[in-house]
């Protein structure tokens, strides 16, 4: 599942670059202060790794020791990987994701695991394994819950740059994933060895995550439009005023107070 993921969004992301010689332009630098050149480099390196587990991990020998570590590596990289898209759409303009950016990463890493425990309920598994599973889905429902919680406080700071977390497209499909995990996880408590609760959640589970990640995107698109959200946030002292202490912009008439 791992090696899969990473060799889509790698193929995405040179999509998304345009030229492929873009991508490569990427790896030529290593600079920490850059959330793309970061980004880039984890899944360059996970990639690699999951597919090493993949290949190895049941080899006997050299090799397979080879592939266990390897999957090691992967299981390490991916929680950066798994939140700095988070990181990366919080480095922008955009004002929702600009005042959400310290809970937003987390909020991604949380979805990703109820993703993943959700995937990973479809596959043959012995009891033990069953039990660590179900064990991953809660723990990830409980905390994409609580970071879905943190993220409406955090953007409702300003209101006019929070509407979208409630409102609209974005808002119906937070909402959305508010409702499926919650559900997901009240059937993960009670599945035992009820086969359509299971079933139930790792469904609802997968949906959950899937729109957390779209509402916040179609979140992040309506501010954007309205310049009376960036007005309020840098009048609010937030945005670029957190690091200028200036007002980037004010009302008709007003001069400019630092």
């Amino acid at each position: 599942m791992a090696a899969a993921g990473c060799a889509v969004g790698s193929f995405l992301l040179i999509i998304d670059l345009g030229l492929p010689e873009r991508f490569a332009n990427t790896l030529r630098v290593f600079r920490p202060s850059s959330p793309m050149n970061m980004g880039s480099w984890v899944l360059e390196t996970t990639a690699p790794l999951a597919a090493g587990s993949a290949l190895l991990g049941g080899v006997d020998g050299f090799l397979g020791a080879v592939g266990g570590a390897a999957g090691y590596g992967a299981g390490l990289l991916g929680l950066p990987l798994a939140g700095y898209t988070a990181v990366l759409i919080s480095s922008t303009a955009v004002p929702v994701w600009q005042d959400t950016r310290r809970v937003s990463p987390p909020l991604f890493v949380a979805s990703a695991v109820t993703a993943a425990a959700s995937l990973l309920q479809l596959l043959g598994k012995t009891r033990r394994e069953a039990r660590i599973v179900r064990t991953f889905a809660v723990a990830g429902s409980v905390a994409e819950l609580a970071s879905s919680y943190a993220l409406d406080r955090a953007g409702g700071r300003v209101e006019q740059v929070g509407k979208p977390l409630h409102e609209g497209r974005s808002g119906a499909l937070l909402k959305a994933a508010k409702a499926c995990t919650a559900a997901s996880l009240a059937f993960s408590l009670v599945s035992g060895k009820r086969r359509w609760a299971s079933v139930a959640a790792r469904v609802l589970g997968t949906a959950g995550a899937l729109a957390v990640k779209f509402g916040l995107f179609e979140a992040g698109k309506a501010p954007a439009a309205d310049p009376r959200a960036t007005f309020q946030q840098q009048r609010e002292g937030r945005g670029g005023r957190e690091v200028t202490g200036k007002t980037a912009v004010t009302a008709p008439g007003q001069a400019v107070v630092s």
